[in-house]
Formats: C-alpha cells, sequence, structure tokens
C-alpha cells in the first residue's frame, strides 16, 4: 500500500480529529483505504496522528495514550492501590514492628501511603533531644573575679558590677534543624547573701559575699519529632512542656571574699609590707629579710610559729615563744585598723628567716 501522508499530524480539537476521520483510518468497513477498490490509501493512515484534546496518539488504526477520563480512572486507581487498606478492623500489633507501635489497630493504619507505613516501620519516630536553657552570673566590672580576694573596707561590687551570660538551651532531631528551647533572655535582677543581704552594704567585712542573676527569659520554639509532629515527651520519655513557656531561671552563683592583708618585713628589715592577700589563717608562709628588726603582723592571735630547718628541709623548729608582742594600727581597704599584733623576732638573725604561722 502506497502513502501520502505526513509523519506527523496535530490535531487541537476533538472535533478537528472526527472530522478527518476517512482520512485517517479509511472509510467504513476498509480500515487504511479511502475506497473499497482498496486503490487509494487513507492520507493519514500510516502518519502519527495526535489528538491533543484527548491525550490520543494514534498510528495504523492504534490508540496510544489514553483520553483524560482515561487517565484519572487510571490515576485514582494507582492513588488507591498506593494506600494501605485493610478489612482487618480492631485486630491490633501483637508486638512492636519497627516504628509502629504494639497494640495499634489495622483500621488506624489504614488510608497511610505506603511511603509512610515504610518509613514507620523502617525509621521509628523519634522524640528530640532537649537541652534546658542556662544563665551564669558574671562581673561586668573587671575589678572583681569570681573566688577574688579583697582587703577589708575595700568597695564591694554593686548591681551595676554585674551582669549575666544567658544560654537558650536546644531542641534536636535526626533530620531537622536545631531550635532553640528558650527565647531570648530579657533581663535580670541580681541579689547578694553571705556577708550581706542588701546592696546598702557598700564595704568589705571579714566574710564571703554571694551573688547571684535571676534571669528572665521569652517563649521558646516548638519540639518536633523526626517525623515533624508535636513532641510530647523528650528522647528519654519525660514529659515535656512544648513550646518551653516565657519564664526565669538562677544563674550560677559567683563570690569574692574579704579578708585582712598579712604585713611582714619582706623587704626591708623593720619596716612592714602587705603581703598578697590570702584566705587561709594555717601555716602561712612569709619571708623575712635579715636584720635587727625581722617581724611580722596579722589581725588575730597568733598560735603557732614553726621556722624553716635548713637541714631536715621542712618547717619544724617551734618559734611560737621567740616573738615579742605588740598591738599596732595598720591600714587595710585604705582605712586604718587597730588590733593588729605585731609580732618581732627575740634574736635577731643575720640571715633571711622563712616561718610559718597559723593564726585565729
Amino acid at each position: 500500500m502506497s502513502t501520502q501522508s505526513k509523519k506527523f499530524v496535530h490535531f487541537s480539537t476533538n472535533d478537528a480529529f472526527e472530522a478527518n476521520r476517512e482520512k485517517i483510518f479509511g472509510i467504513e468497513g476498509h480500515l487504511g483505504w479511502a475506497d473499497a477498490e482498496h486503490t487509494q490509501p487513507a492520507v493519514y493512515w500510516t502518519s502519527i496522528v495526535f489528538n491533543k484534546e484527548k491525550n490520543e496518539i494514534w498510528n495504523r488504526g492504534t490508540k496510544y495514550g489514553s483520553s483524560a477520563a482515561d487517565k484519572e480512572a487510571s490515576d485514582a486507581s494507582i492513588e488507591d492501590a498506593l494506600h494501605y487498606n485493610t478489612s482487618l478492623g480492631e485486630l491490633t500489633t501483637p508486638s512492636a514492628i519497627g516504628g509502629i507501635k504494639s497494640g495499634i489497630k489495622a483500621s488506624d493504619l489504614n488510608g497511610k501511603t505506603i511511603d509512610e507505613m515504610l518509613t514507620m516501620i523502617l525509621f521509628p519516630e523519634i522524640n528530640p533531644t532537649i537541652v534546658a536553657p542556662s544563665g551564669t552570673t558574671t562581673f561586668a566590672n573587671s575589678s572583681f573575679k569570681n573566688g577574688g580576694l579583697y582587703e577589708v573596707n575595700s568597695t564591694l561590687p554593686t548591681e551595676s558590677d554585674l551582669g549575666y551570660t544567658f544560654n537558650r538551651g536546644s531542641i534536636t532531631v535526626p533530620g531537622l534543624s536545631a531550635k532553640n528551647r528558650a527565647g531570648a533572655a530579657t533581663g535580670a535582677t541580681y541579689a547578694v547573701s553571705g556577708g550581706a543581704t542588701t546592696f546598702d552594704v557598700t564595704a568589705f567585712a571579714e566574710s564571703t559575699y554571694t551573688y547571684k542573676a535571676t534571669i528572665s527569659y521569652g517563649a521558646g520554639e516548638e519540639a518536633l519529632t523526626s517525623y515533624s509532629n508535636k513532641a510530647t515527651v523528650d528522647v528519654n520519655g519525660t514529659s515535656i512542656s512544648n513550646p518551653l513557656p516565657a519564664g526565669s531561671l538562677t544563674g550560677s552563683t559567683i563570690s569574692v571574699k574579704g579578708v585582712y592583708p598579712i604585713y611582714a618585713s619582706s623587704t626591708t628589715a623593720g619596716t612592714l609590707t602587705k603581703q598578697t592577700l590570702t584566705s587561709s589563717k594555717s601555716n602561712v608562709a612569709l619571708t623575712m629579710v635579715a636584720g635587727a628588726s625581722q617581724t611580722f603582723a596579722v589581725k588575730g592571735t597568733v598560735s603557732k610559729i614553726l621556722e624553716y630547718n635548713a637541714v631536715s628541709g621542712k618547717y619544724d623548729i617551734d618559734k611560737t615563744t621567740g616573738y615579742n608582742v605588740a598591738e599596732v594600727t595598720l591600714q587595710s581597704g585604705g582605712s586604718d585598723v587597730t588590733g593588729y599584733k605585731k609580732y618581732t623576732r627575740k634574736d635577731a638573725s643575720g640571715d633571711n628567716v622563712k616561718i610559718q604561722i597559723t593564726f585565729i
């Protein structure tokens, strides 16, 4: 059979396609032929013919593709096939299967896609790991250090000398971006305890002062599971507030301590010089330079004086009674302080003398 057809023929509407039916299929009863004697082939019989309106492709009397209605019905059938559907109803799972918990009803799983079912089985739902917000109390004034020692009568920290740091905590779960457990900090209030309970006290006494910040914060972000469901428990199974509401927390404490300085003739014989501050009153090591007046002074009463023994390498020479004692006034924190006791070695040494003292 010869052909006069084009390679591709397009009909944009179904009406146009039907109007050319004989050219495409031939006359009735004679497939592919325009006459009963089979001398004239149908014009478009060997062409690939497109019926765009119905999404059909024809060639030599065979349709390839489908109509919109056929496609819709086919899509619906495929969609149904891709969803779990069972008539088992109230039957429950006897044990956990991956992420499907024991005791789940069959009917509860109806309607879930195959993807959802496989995900539940292969990748159990994971609850978030929660790190609670936290804070620390700090000194905003660099003149003060946590655990620092300061002379009695010097100026105590004020509220303006204090600060804080705040960590919003975190919410983490595999596959999702990390979130903040708490909102941003909104401010802080401060309190003092120990040597004072109010910031009205302005000078150090011989005591420890402890400071703490109460830090306020806004509401946090919502915690989700690995399935992006709202979480009710954390990864350990502990119930959680979700999201964490606005609130406050107490930051870790910091402290400073007031002490009286110890004096010794460590630079010039007979001249008392302030020593490095210490909070210890037991076995405090001092060095007095050689000279006629080897002295030290403390705010308190010495109960033991041990001198260093170069032979044994220990402080084992008891010299508690080898010093004359006199009460003097010395300075602490820029103010005169009475009641210091000055200890002067009775038999002055021509060498430097190292001692350990214990006092109350």
